[in-house]
């Protein structure tokens, strides 16, 4: 196993064929880093995760996929809308680093551990096997692993402290990028 290193624009995702994207640097109150919304127009398969007793899909035809990534923090998140603009998943990658040197598309390298919020399934903690194998394969030191839970742990009080701050703060910024 690697780490791997994702761009903002996605383009290692080879499912994508067809995309529009916009990027914008941000510093409020609520948020300090760059923000991009990515129209998906056209894909070569629907990515669909098979979660329990259900399914849902994340990637398909004219799916939206709103990005924040932090300045000064280790997390990723990336949003999930389907084409009617119904918010499908948030996601955040647990991140070793966030890279901002190209300031169009900033890149992460992905640490594998991760949290998912969505309304109907709740707030997750996954791939913890796939952060304790980067741990033992040496690709983070023992800091980034605590330093992962750490923050993925101050990602779920925060959401659970108050979520309708939460979605408030992320419904305001789809807003401002897709008009």
């Amino acid at each position: 196993m690697n780490l791997v290193k994702k761009s903002m624009r996605r383009d290692e995702i080879t499912e994508i064929l067809e995309k529009e994207y916009v990027v914008k640097e941000l510093n409020t109150k609520e948020f300090v880093g760059t923000v991009s919304l990515m129209k998906i127009l056209k894909v070569q398969n629907p990515f669909v995760i098979h979660h329990e007793s259900h399914s849902f899909t994340i990637l398909n035809d004219n799916y939206y996929w709103l990005q924040l990534a932090p300045r000064n923090d280790n997390w990723w998140l990336t949003i999930m809308y389907d084409e009617n603009l119904n918010m499908i998943e948030n996601y955040f990658d647990i991140t070793k680093e966030n890279d901002f040197t190209d300031p169009l598309n900033p890149t992460f390298i992905d640490m594998r551990l991760d949290v998912t919020i969505s309304k109907e399934r709740g707030v997750k903690l996954l791939d913890e096997d796939e952060l304790e194998e980067a741990l033992q394969d040496k690709l983070i030191s023992e800091y980034e692993y605590k330093l992962a839970y750490e923050v993925s742990n101050q990602i779920i009080q925060k959401y659970l402290e108050n979520p309708e701050a939460y979605y408030a703060v992320i419904q305001t910024l789809f807003q401002q990028f897709n008009r």
